[in-house]
């Protein structure tokens, strides 16, 4: 079977978005599926045309940038061959061009899939706004379109961020996670990398962007000289130039510059060495603060790795430490909360551990893969 997938953007891109994307079409790749990514072309230097991983990936190449999103005139003749060419559609949500793949998919008798991942909450002025508007509105147009509508869980699926009109057509399928690999030869060099010694490691990995609510992790710093009896490091890990995220990047490169003390910055981390990344930390953090963020694919990769996490009390996003509890869930916005939980996290540390092995089992990436083929037919 021919499946198209529509994304906004796909693999060398970083972010939860991208990758959860990435990994379930490999994964639909190598269980017999033909699968086509259609996605803009980011970055100029990369391929319009080529294979990666058994996935075949469109880029649709844009004349000029707008906020987040990119003017591509050559759009819409790319889905309709591509449509034409494939038995099924999924579609990946947040996109603004969405509704046109839904639109075309119906009118050409297409079963149209979306698979809303999260909701978008953009910093800036009027026109920014405007475009936010625009954006979810495309997206409520996508979703009445589709014969299916994908949520990665059931807490984000009954939240009133969810644009959902018919409850019916919704299915809760996790993203697909691949346990990282821990490397000792990655693990050296990252160690070299934090600067550490005996300091305690509390980590963050994600993108400089103003959902993740990292000013309210620096928030903790005075708290947790205070709480903590040994030395610590906050070590931010990810991608540190965003598109749309200038103004956001600004105002935490100044708390970066007060808290630099305590505050290490590794830029992004490669697959090879994202397991030894998540093994050398004492706790992950991550303290998102709106519905751009609706899971955390991180906090899983993290666990499976033996590392327990603090997360944000945000639908979605605290479903993984409660159906683990391999961590705490922080009050949204909270410097102080955060910090407390983080400190419980480090105190009592082994007694989170216990539960590693039921990660493993709750987030299987055969379980994922099973109810896509279950969705889309073998």
């Amino acid at each position: 079977m021919k499946i198209l997938i529509s994304a906004s953007l796909y693999t060398p891109h970083i972010s939860g978005l991208t990758n959860s994307m990435r990994n379930l079409s490999e994964h639909l790749a190598a269980n017999g599926y033909e699968i086509t990514v259609l996605a803009a072309q980011h970055n100029r230097t990369l391929a319009q045309n080529e294979n990666i991983r058994g996935v075949r990936v469109i880029r649709i190449p844009y004349v000029f940038k707008i906020s987040k999103g990119f003017f591509m005139p050559g759009f819409i003749i790319a889905v309709y061959k591509a449509i034409k060419a494939n038995d099924q559609i999924i579609i990946n949500l947040p996109q603004f061009e969405g509704f046109i793949v839904a639109i075309i998919g119906k009118i050409m008798k297409k079963k149209v899939h979306s698979i809303y991942v999260c909701d978008v909450t953009m910093q800036g002025g009027v026109i920014t706004k405007l475009i936010e508007r625009l954006l979810r509105v495309n997206n409520m147009i996508t979703l009445r379109l589709s014969d299916s509508i994908i949520t990665l869980t059931k807490d984000f699926a009954e939240s009133q961020a969810m644009p959902v009109h018919d409850h019916k057509k919704v299915r809760v399928i996790g993203p697909v996670i691949i346990e990282p690999k821990i490397r000792e030869l990655s693990q050296k060099k990252l160690f070299k990398k934090f600067e550490k010694g005996e300091a305690l490691v509390i980590g963050f990995l994600g993108r400089i962007s103003s959902e993740k609510g990292i000013e309210y992790l620096l928030q903790t710093i005075p708290i947790l000289q205070k709480k903590l009896d040994k030395d610590f490091i906050i070590v931010l890990a990810g991608p540190e130039k965003i598109i749309g995220e200038r103004l956001y990047q600004r105002k935490i490169a100044k708390a970066l510059e007060i808290h630099k003390e305590y505050v290490k910055q590794i830029g992004e981390i490669t697959d090879e060495d994202l397991g030894a990344f998540y093994s050398l930390l004492d706790v992950l953090v991550l303290p998102s603060v709106n519905s751009t963020e609706v899971f955390g694919m991180v906090q899983v990769e993290a666990m499976l790795c033996g590392t327990p996490v603090v997360a944000s009390d945000l639908p979605g996003v605290r479903t993984v430490v409660q159906q683990t509890g391999m961590g705490e869930i922080a009050k949204l916005r909270n410097a102080k909360d955060l910090a407390a939980k983080i400190v419980e996290v480090i105190k009592y540390r082994k007694s989170y551990l216990k539960r590693q092995k039921e990660v493993k089992t709750i987030y299987a990436s055969t379980k994922i893969v099973e109810a896509y083929q279950e969705l889309l037919g073998k």
